[in-house]
């Protein structure tokens, strides 16, 4: 019997593990780590339409580096400016869809 409670508690164990190992950084409301180079044309759309008209709308899009939901999507994307530089240009798209450039770091 001692074994067999033993064993049931391995197995727990092993599968708490397992569930654990599972979970994307993130918190409630927080960012949630990305690190994509090969966005989906939704991703690449969000970011152009944000761009658009905007001093932005030449910079390079490198790669999807974060994400947050809000009462829309925040979207942390890095980019290449004119000159080669490395850009963190943060994107929100509320739920109609609109998008616009947040900050650049």
């Amino acid at each position: 019997m001692k074994r067999i409670i033993a064993l049931l508690l391995a197995v727990l164990m092993v599968l708490t593990l397992c569930a654990c190992a599972k979970k994307e950084k993130s918190a409630a409301g927080g960012w949630t780590e990305k690190s994509e180079t090969n966005l989906s044309d939704e991703q690449k759309a969000v970011f152009e339409k944000a761009v658009a008209g905007t001093e932005y709308e030449g910079y390079e899009l490198v790669a999807l580096v974060g994400t947050q939901v809000v009462a829309g999507t925040n979207y942390k994307f890095k980019c290449k400016d004119a000159d080669g530089n490395e850009k963190i240009v943060l994107v929100y798209e509320d739920l109609d869809g609109n998008a616009s450039v947040t900050s650049v770091e």
